[in-house]
């Protein structure tokens, strides 16, 4: 079986790597294995979470089959406790700079797990701020992957009431030509980074998805994806994700969707696109989030 390396600082080789990226939520031991939490939400959390480290898994193995890389359908994909283990290594004090989550409170953190072609596993952890409070943000963490996000089916106009500011999503202005590092999460982005590049106004490295995206087409005039999100468009009175034939990747919250029945596959050309439309994107880092179509 091949092994985990853990590692606290970015993969700098040439190799390509199966890249899945995800956040993770770390606890307080005494809260973990408290016996008097009335509303259960950190055994709901990690019931919830086990099935997307799942569906992360099963990316990594989807990926691993298509480039044709054998030892990493024998590698250890047991995700949470590599995760738990990458973070005593390099994230917490004392090999770390955060401090560990105190009692009643979390530290969140986003995660990339990297597999080569050895079936190595390599996991980089970023703090994502100081702790928090752990009743607040981890329901609305629950809620993320509970409730149906996209809630309305009868509009998806300019004026919809949006109570955050959506994510600016505009057009790639050049078609991306469908290979296995479109339909696979890798560390090879490059049709990624010049899309975001030829955006109007481009997206820098640093641009998160909730605030601007731009959607990749294939040359058939289908969308894709968004560069760094999956993406749903309301179309007929359902919510509809570009097929998997379009040639975009099968992301983990695309397929968690999928399978809660909240959107379904279909075709959507860039030529449907209305300005002002409001669309729902989506990442293993962000959660679900509305953008909003410019043209």
């Amino acid at each position: 079986m091949a092994s985990s390396s853990i590692s606290s600082s970015p993969n700098k080789d040439n190799q390509i790597h199966i890249l899945t990226t995800l956040q993770h939520h770390f606890f307080n031991e005494e809260d973990a294995h408290a016996a008097d939490d009335p509303s259960n939400l950190i055994n709901t959390w990690k019931s919830l979470n086990a099935t997307l480290l799942g569906l992360h898994a099963r990316r990594i193995l989807d990926a691993a089959s298509a480039l044709g890389w054998t030892a990493v359908l024998d590698s250890n994909l047991n995700l949470g406790p590599l995760i738990e283990q990458a973070a005593r290594a390099q994230l917490f004090r004392p090999h770390g700079t955060t401090p560990p989550p105190e009692r009643s409170s979390m530290v969140s953190a986003r995660v990339r797990v990297l597999v080569s072609e050895a079936g190595l596993i390599t996991i980089e952890l970023v703090p994502l701020g100081p702790g928090s409070r752990l009743g607040p943000k981890l329901r609305s963490c629950i809620e993320n992957y509970t409730t149906n996000p996209f809630g309305s089916t009868t509009t998806s106009k300019a004026d919809i009431d949006v109570p955050v500011p959506p994510s600016r999503v505009v057009v790639d202005g050049k078609p991306t030509l469908p290979s296995v590092f479109t339909r696979h999460k890798t560390t090879r982005r490059t049709v990624y980074d010049e899309a975001r590049g030829r955006a109007d106004p481009p997206l820098r490295p640093t641009t998160l998805p909730t605030e601007a995206e731009v959607l990749l087409f294939n040359p058939a005039g289908e969308i894709m994806e968004a560069s760094m999100s999956s993406v749903y468009f309301l179309r007929d009175g359902q919510w509809v994700t570009p097929r998997l034939g379009a040639g975009g990747m099968q992301s983990v919250t695309k397929m968690y969707a999928l399978e809660k029945g909240w959107c379904v596959e279909g075709v959507v050309v860039k030529d449907s696109m209305r300005e002002g439309e409001v669309i729902w994107l989506s990442n293993a880092v962000r959660g679900f989030f509305r953008g909003r179509i410019c043209l």
